[in-house]
């Protein structure tokens, strides 16, 4: 028979009773199995802690292992962590493993192929499974996506270069019907050149773009149409960037797998403007008494 111990007031009525002690109550400790309980105990119990260090007094069960009144105990909490006396622990009737079970060899083991397998899955441009604070890169290798969000980083580079270091509401909209789940890539990937723009934050990147976002004054929508207005084919696709409440708006696409820049605040470009990574972009629009150079 086990008995658990749950309750500090049942403990005293249990020690006689039962030859075995499990111990589940993390609420309960400073030494509740110590040097007095133990030798109320029926001869030869064994003890199972699998709750809090300190709920045994390490001191004492290890006394009461020596002297045969315990004949085992199996153990995954310790005092402190690890341990330093390791009497105990190294004690022939004692079992003891990491209370973590990912700390274990076999455990930490299979978490090695899990990620190698991820590293794998991820030049492969397969999606990521299992990522719990950056659902950005989720979809972010796959070739589909890729050059989406070059295009958008490009349009977020070339919005700073127009608008300066914008403040308020971006508004980021996705149309076409394969862009419906690429949300999550392109509002951060436009966060990501907005920010190394305007605030030089090399470091920042689609994991934590919208933390930081929040810190530089930004809030970012996301919305998606299915069907591009006035295109039949339903293979179309363009992606918007534009500021609320403000005249800066840039439409892009991608053609094969080059980023391309289709309009600029109602300018249409035909045929539309390659937005390649490292190639210097000068654009001009004039006034008939203020000339303007954008440099991107």
């Amino acid at each position: 028979m086990v008995a658990v111990i749950s309750d500090k007031a049942l403990l005293s009525s249990m020690l006689l009773r039962f030859p075995r002690l499990c111990s589940q109550c993390p609420d309960l400790r400073g030494g509740l199995l110590n040097d007095s309980t133990f030798a109320q105990c029926k001869k030869g119990v064994r003890v199972v802690n699998c709750a809090r260090g300190g709920i045994a007094d390490e001191g004492a069960l290890l006394r009461a292992l020596q002297s045969g009144q315990c004949t085992g105990a199996a153990l995954d909490v310790f005092t402190e962590e690890p341990p330093r006396d390791w009497a105990l622990v190294e004690h022939e009737n004692v079992i003891s493993c990491p209370h973590l079970s990912a700390s274990t060899k076999q455990a930490q083991s299979r978490c090695g192929e899990e990620i190698a397998v991820q590293f794998v899955d991820m030049v492969k441009g397969k999606s990521l499974t299992g990522v719990v604070n950056a659902q950005a890169l989720t979809s972010a290798f796959s070739p589909h996506t890729k050059p989406w969000i070059g295009l958008a980083e490009a349009l977020g580079t070339l919005m700073h270069a127009w608008a300066g270091s914008p403040k308020g509401t971006v508004q980021v909209v996705m149309q076409g019907t394969s862009l419906k789940n690429v949300g999550t890539c392109l509002s951060p990937a436009v966060i990501v050149s907005l920010l190394r723009e305007a605030s030089k934050q090399a470091d920042v990147n689609l994991v934590n773009a919208k933390l930081l976002m929040k810190e530089a004054g930004l809030n970012v929508t996301t919305s998606h149409s299915p069907v591009v207005p006035g295109k039949q084919s339903s293979g179309e696709c363009l992606l918007t960037v534009a500021l609320a409440d403000a005249p800066y708006q840039a439409v892009g696409l991608v053609q094969g797998t080059t980023p391309m820049l289709q309009v600029l605040n109602g300018a249409v470009f035909r045929p539309e403007v390659p937005l390649r990574q490292g190639q210097p972009l000068i654009m001009f629009w004039a006034q008939p008494s203020n000339p303007v150079m954008l440099p991107l």
